[in-house]
Order: structure tokens, then C-alpha cells, then sequence
């Protein structure tokens, strides 16, 4: 199967050399190394022609069987024409999926450009919130480098009375810590001022039209990663959500028995990379977003937490973290066979033979 992936030339998950690389890993690495695939990569700068793929053109010397796209959102892909006459295949990642309105890459993108089917590792029931129901639309779960996670430290000799909190948060106390008089202000009150300083502040942004601006402010961090940055208040979490960025993620999961992985409106990458380096995962499942489809086990692979109940399970883990060795290790088997990118190249050769 010949497959052309194209991508912004100017995009640097596409890089190689970006600090977060699950991108690159997957759709460049993990694809281009797949058995049954014949592989080209395609950077794009500027409007761009696709009938000149193949036949003695760009890409070789015949039409490719498949094209996948990294991304259908505006500021992101140059703008394409002429896939729909190429009469093949094409699929598309999503980007992020909250962004479908404010920069415009729903449907109509979907629809001008012959797009068949999009992917991304969101459950789909999060996806058709922001997305129309005549939309085809994959979960593929990638992410773990597995050359990267071969030989974590020993869990008994990591760092065991503190837990590792890491990733995008807000400020637990914003206006609090900067304005001491509106300590009184209740703290959702709070938050809903910061949400009107954040839009008002990004309705500079270049790029996007002022009434898309307007009428689809983005959601500010806390609204993505509430109990996040309520960890970030705890004695006993080390707050490294601003860690160097030099140092490989990996590496910094390797220094800890126990990490947290909480994302309020869906699960990120961050829930399988910490059970793959071997961490004790304390993962956020709730019904609201859609966890539970990743196959984690409370008190077998992982450990469930939400807001009523996350500091009693961390004070028990803190009592004895020895007791929690191998739910870490059946974490990481479940991450390491599961969350690969190979396994997540096979599911996306196998999505293009359904469009064959």
C-alpha cells in the first residue's frame, strides 16, 4: 500500500527534534517503518495541488493508494485542492478537538477536501460534541515510543513520600495571590474573571477572523484540568508542571514511584506514557471523560481518582507505596502492549483498507 502523508512544512511536531514527538513518532517513524506500507512524506508550504501526486509528479511515480493529512485545521495545513480527483483514500488528524469551531476546520474542510474518515486518540463521543454526526471518525490510541520506556529504574528505588504532578494547569489561586483584597471573591467567581481577561487578551491573536474570536473564546486550563490544578495545592505533590524541557519526559516519570494523570474533559497521552515508564498512575475516570475506554482497572493497572475522593487515595498510597509494586508493573504492561506505535500504525493501515 503506497501512502503519502502530508504535512505543514512549518509544523514542528513534525520535526523530529520538537520536545514532544508522540506526533512524529507515530505518523513518521512508526508508518514509514510499517511492513506493508510504501511511504512518502510530503511537507507543504503554501496552497498546494494535489493532482500532482504520482504519475512521474510529487511523491513518485504512480497515485498513491492513500492519503493521510496531519491535521484538517486551518492554521495549521496549508490550504489543498484537487484530493477529491485523485479518487483515493484520505484521512486526516483531528488537532485538537475544542478547536474545530474557533478556527474554523469542521465540516467544511472535511467536505472540500474529500476527507473519508479523521483520527485522533479522543473517545469518539467527545469528538461528536465539537463535530457533526456525518462525520467518520476513528479512535487510535498512540503515543509510547517503546525504545524509550526498556529499562525504567527499579520501582522500589524511586522517590516514594512525594507524588509527580506534571503537564498544563492553571494557577490554583490566581487573582488571590496577585490582589490579596478579593480573597473573599468565591473561587468559581474568580475564575470566571480570569476566563473574560484570557478572551479579551486573544482577541489579538493573527490569523483567525474578530467574529470567530468573538463568538468562540477559548476555554481557559482550568476548564480542561480542574482537578490538576487543585493537586497542585497538596503538601505531598511535586508540582513540576513547569519542568525543563530538556529533560525527556521519561525521565522524569523514572524518578518517581507514583504520578498523577488528570484531565477533566478527556484522556491524554499522559495517562499511558505514566504507566508505561512503571509510575503507579493515579488516573482521573470519570463518566464525564470517557476513561474508562482506555481499559484501566481501578486497584489492578491503576488507580482511579476524582474530586471527592483523591486525597484519601493518595494518603493511603503515601502510607505504603511498596503495597502498590505491581499494580505499577501491570500498568506498564497494559501501556507497553497496548499504547505503542506500532500497534497504533497497524490500526490505521488497517482503517485505509476499509476505504480501499
Amino acid at each position: 500500500m503506497k501512502i503519502t502523508f502530508i504535512h505543514g512544512a512549518d509544523d514542528q511536531y513534525y520535526s523530529g527534534t520538537n520536545f514532544i514527538n508522540s506526533e512524529y513518532n507515530f505518523l513518521v517513524r512508526a508508518l514509514s517503518d510499517h511492513p506493508d506500507v510504501e511511504y512518502t512524506r510530503l511537507p507543504i508550504s503554501g496552497e498546494f495541488d494535489a493532482t500532482c501526486l504520482g504519475r512521474g509528479g510529487v511523491g513518485g511515480d504512480r497515485t498513491p493508494d492513500a492519503v493521510v493529512l496531519s491535521s484538517i485545521q486551518a492554521h495549521k495545513m496549508p490550504k489543498i485542492t484537487g484530493l477529491k480527483s485523485l479518487g483515493v483514500p484520505v484521512l486526516a488528524k483531528t488537532g485538537d478537538i475544542h478547536d474545530a469551531k474557533r478556527y474554523g476546520s469542521g465540516a467544511k474542510h472535511y467536505d472540500d477536501w474529500g476527507v473519508d474518515c479523521l483520527f485522533s486518540l479522543v473517545p469518539a463521543p467527545y469528538f461528536y460534541e465539537w463535530y457533526p454526526a456525518h462525520m467518520k471518525y476513528e479512535t487510535i490510541f498512540y503515543g509510547i515510543e517503546s525504545s524509550l520506556y526498556e529499562d525504567p529504574p527499579p520501582y522500589g528505588l524511586r522517590i516514594r513520600d512525594r507524588i509527580l504532578l506534571s503537564g498544563a494547569a492553571d494557577d490554583p489561586n490566581p487573582l488571590a495571590r496577585r490582589m490579596p483584597y478579593l480573597r473573599w471573591i468565591p473561587r468559581s467567581t474568580r475564575y470566571r474573571i480570569k476566563s473574560c481577561l484570557v478572551w479579551a487578551r486573544r482577541l489579538t491573536e493573527s490569523g483567525i477572523p474578530m467574529w470567530r474570536k468573538m463568538r468562540y473564546p477559548p476555554p481557559i486550563q482550568y476548564y480542561f484540568y480542574k482537578l490538576r490544578t487543585d493537586c497542585r495545592l497538596l503538601p505531598y505533590v511535586e508540582d513540576r508542571v513547569h519542568y525543563a524541557r530538556n529533560l525527556p519526559y521519561e525521565q522524569l516519570l523514572y524518578g518517581y514511584c507514583a504520578a498523577i494523570a488528570a484531565t477533566t474533559v478527556f484522556p491524554t497521552i499522559k495517562y499511558w506514557e505514566i504507566a508505561a515508564a512503571g509510575c503507579l498512575a493515579f488516573m482521573e475516570i470519570t463518566r464525564r471523560n470517557y476513561g474508562e475506554c482506555l481499559g484501566f482497572r481501578d486497584g489492578l493497572n491503576c488507580v482511579e481518582i476524582d474530586e471527592c475522593n483523591y486525597r484519601e487515595k493518595f494518603e493511603r498510597f503515601l502510607e505504603d507505596p511498596d503495597a502498590y509494586a505491581d499494580v505499577a508493573a501491570a500498568g506498564r504492561r497494559h501501556a507497553l502492549e497496548n499504547f505503542n506505535n506500532d500497534v497504533a500504525a497497524d490500526h490505521l493501515v488497517s482503517l485505509i483498507r476499509k476505504f480501499i
